[in-house]
């Protein structure tokens, strides 16, 4: 909405696999990881192992900020390096 509001272009995605590791994410400037419920198994499977490789790399993945989201839940914002 941000984006949008200020005329700016961005594009979404979701890496749909995290066997290329760190270059799983090749293409992306920001990634938003949720904390707490995922979804249902068979949509997430991947999720845990993508969110494994940016919280061990701080050097490539810089945590931004953190939002509060109305189910109580945290979305943390890193920018990659």
């Amino acid at each position: 909405m941000f984006a949008h509001l200020r005329g700016l272009h961005i594009e979404a995605g979701h890496p749909q696999s995290a066997l290329n590791g760190i270059r799983s994410f090749d293409g992306f400037n920001y990634i938003i990881l949720i904390e707490g419920d995922q979804g249902w198994a068979y949509t997430t499977t991947e999720n845990l192992k993508l969110n494994e490789i940016v919280l061990n790399h701080p050097e490539t993945f810089r945590l931004v900020d953190s939002y509060l989201l109305p189910n109580d839940s945290v979305a943390r914002l890193y920018a990659q390096q």
